[in-house]
């Protein structure tokens, strides 16, 4: 399955930094939000790496229960697997 991801990083280069993983909640578009977008830019520019996602069926995301009556929003596979690549 295809996850829409964009990854904020700082100017600055330290051998470990912090990094943040924002999720959008329930906003259709996903991490294109606005305010979403400045708030990644900010913290990037504060020195962390931040990880931005489109969890699935939003924003550019694939939608798995397109048209399937499967209802698990745990959104816990493209969670686990975001956080692996920041750490």
């Amino acid at each position: 399955m295809r996850i829409s991801t964009r990854l904020y990083d700082s100017d600055v280069q330290t051998a470990s930094r912090p990094a943040f993983l924002l999720l959008h909640g329930n906003y259709p578009a996903g991490q294109s939000h606005p305010l979403y977008q400045v708030l990644a830019n900010e913290l990037a520019k504060s020195g962390f790496v931040v990880l931005t996602i489109d969890l699935d069926g939003y924003g550019k995301s694939e939608d798995p229960y397109a048209g399937s009556p499967n209802t698990d929003l745990s959104f816990e596979l493209e969670t686990t697997a975001a956080l692996e690549y920041l750490r």
